[in-house]
């Protein structure tokens, strides 16, 4: 099993190569036509490759490369069934090469804009040529057109200098003559719109990006014309102001000036603002509460609120911008706290002998002064000298029901707990300690030992009353406790004389289970169904068995 598990990521490396090389060679070979089983497979093949490239101009080679396959597809398959295909698939090619050629670096397009704008003269030669698409799709067919006519004017134009250079003459012959052969519109040809569902970025060097009142960069090179001139034929008189678009998503209480003084095109966050030569930041910032009156400058920067600073140098009265909390030491800031923070604080006490100048005492506290028993440090551990002091009760309140002597009687000056009495020549132990509701009555030191209340210990020798000491439960044998129950414990029970076991089933040791009255006369049908036993036993010739189970049952137990 163990050798499975190593050998299972190496062969799945190998497939991956296996894969990669596989579809190296498959877009490689362009053995497959459109309309042909494994063409889709190469068409995928060739869009992985091509992720693949990193480099602009080799990218661009590529998707050139793969033009000029398609059009050799469609030039074999004209006046064929997959006639339809490969124009599809010449689509899907051109569509790849006019989104690549816009990332092309400006050295390197005129040359391949040149080669561009001849692969696309052949390919309007070509169309001339095709039967079967005019027909069965029209309309893809007059995209594909009005593809090719755009993209060889944006080609001419970057190749030559902005300089549109029109197609052949008998191209420009034979396109009219073939869509009005086919039945499709042939006026104005160049004049259509270029049919894509994919909202593009404006052409370098086309009057869109040339849009000079205007310039349509960022996001807005990807709107759609409509989506500003929204009256037909209507492109002048359009309102420049960002606020005329924007308006509607403005944030409530939002800097009332233009989106453009802060925001860029390309998206609304980050924000910049230019704050040179700015001195009123409350014509723009609105302060929190309570916040301090003065300029924001004084103690955050441009380029974000916090961390903020203040410079304190000079300043004396922290009042003027501080506020202290309720109940809070009344002096000065700067008595305690620092310029970098709040905390840790720290108070000069030398020289201070009144405590109660800054500190307030807790209810029922000493009501001495608090360097008797606290440090400067810290409240806490507190301390205090109980030398030569013989009055507890001086700062010490006892709790209810408390011992009423002097706490030193129990208790150390280090803790209240653990305490300590001494004992020794006590004899009343009521002096201290109440005993609970229907305790016995004697003195304490008659069970209990000094050092704790449990476990406790009675010495029963010569003792014949139980009753005096103990309280029998209801409906309890009203026989001395002694002949049950030892002196160590009231369990364990031993019945003196009683054979029959006292634990016996249901019984668990309860007498009136078995003897109802608290006499010695017993019964069994407390648990035993009477009418039951009764049958059973008159199977066997056995009658009048009432309170004579005994007789044949000892020990509680069956034949």
């Amino acid at each position: 099993m163990r050798r499975v598990f190593l050998i299972t990521p190496f062969l799945f490396l190998g497939l991956i190569c296996l894969g990669v090389t596989f579809t190296a060679w498959l877009s490689a070979s362009a053995h497959y036509h459109p309309g042909q089983v494994l063409f889709p497979l190469q068409e995928s093949t060739e869009e992985l490759r091509a992720n693949f490239i990193t480099d602009p101009i080799d990218k661009a080679n590529y998707a050139l490369q793969l033009l000029d396959w398609r059009v050799l597809d469609l030039s074999a398959l004209t006046h064929t069934p997959a006639e339809v295909a490969a124009l599809q698939a010449l689509d899907k090619a051109l569509e790849r090469a006019q989104k690549i050629s816009l990332a092309i670096p400006a050295e390197s397009k005129p040359v391949l804009m040149y080669r561009l704008k001849e692969t696309l003269e052949q390919v309007a030669n070509l169309l001339t040529r095709l039967s079967i698409s005019p027909q069965k799709v029209p309309d893809f067919y007059l995209a594909v057109l009005t593809r090719v006519l755009t993209f060889h004017d944006l080609a001419a134009q970057i190749n030559l200098g902005n300089l549109p250079e029109p197609l052949p003459d008998q191209v420009q012959i034979m396109l009219p003559l073939v869509m009005v052969s086919n039945g499709l519109p042939a006026s104005n040809i160049s004049e259509q719109a270029w049919i894509d569902p994919q909202a593009v970025v404006f052409p370098p060097g086309s009057p869109g990006a040339q849009h000079a009142f205007f310039p349509l960069t960022g996001r807005h090179s990807t709107l759609e014309c409509a989506s500003c001139h929204l009256e037909a034929g209507k492109f002048t008189g359009i309102d420049r102001l960002c606020s005329s678009c924007h308006a509607s998503i403005v944030p409530t209480n939002h800097f009332t000036g233009e989106c453009s003084t802060c925001h860029s095109t390309n998206a609304w966050k980050p924000a910049n603002f230019n704050h040179s030569g700015q001195t009123n930041c409350q014509s723009c910032h609105t302060r929190p509460n309570g916040h301090y009156s003065g300029q924001c400058s004084a103690c955050h920067s441009t380029n974000a609120w916090k961390p903020a600073s203040f410079n304190h140098s000079g300043q004396t009265n922290c009042q003027s911008c501080h506020t202290r909390p309720n109940g809070h030491y009344s002096g000065q800031c700067s008595a305690c706290h620092s310029t970098n923070a709040w905390r840790p604080a720290s108070f000069n006490h030398s020289g201070q002998n009144d405590c109660q100048s800054c500190h307030i005492r807790p209810n029922n506290h000493a009501s001495g002064q608090c360097s008797t028993c606290h440090s400067t440090s810290a409240w806490k551990p507190a301390s205090f000298n109980h030398s030569g002091q013989t009055d507890c009760q001086s700062c010490h309140t006892r709790p209810n029901g408390h011992y009423s002597g002097q706490c030193s009687a129990c208790h150390s000056t280090n803790a209240w707990k653990p305490t300590s009495f001494n004992h020794s020549g006590q004899t009343d132990c009521q002096s201290c300690h109440t005993r609970p509701n229907g305790h016995y009555s004697g003195q304490c030191s008659s069970c209990h030992s000094t050092s704790a209340w449990r476990p406790a210990s009675f010495n029963h020798s010569g003792q014949t009353d139980c009753q005096s000491c103990h309280n029998r439960p209801n409906g309890h044998w009203s026989g001395k406790c002694s002949q049950c129950h030892n002196t160590s414990s009231w369990s364990g029970v031993q019945v003196s004389g009683h054979t029959f076991p006292i634990e016996h089933k249901n019984a668990g040791g309860v007498c009136s289970r078995c003897h109802p009255s608290n006499s010695p006369a017993y019964t069994c049908y407390n648990c035993h169904d009477r009418a039951k036993m009764e049958s059973k036993h008159a199977e066997k010739n056995i009658f009048d068995i009432a309170s004579r189970c005994a007789d044949c049952h000892p020990n509680g137990k069956g034949d």
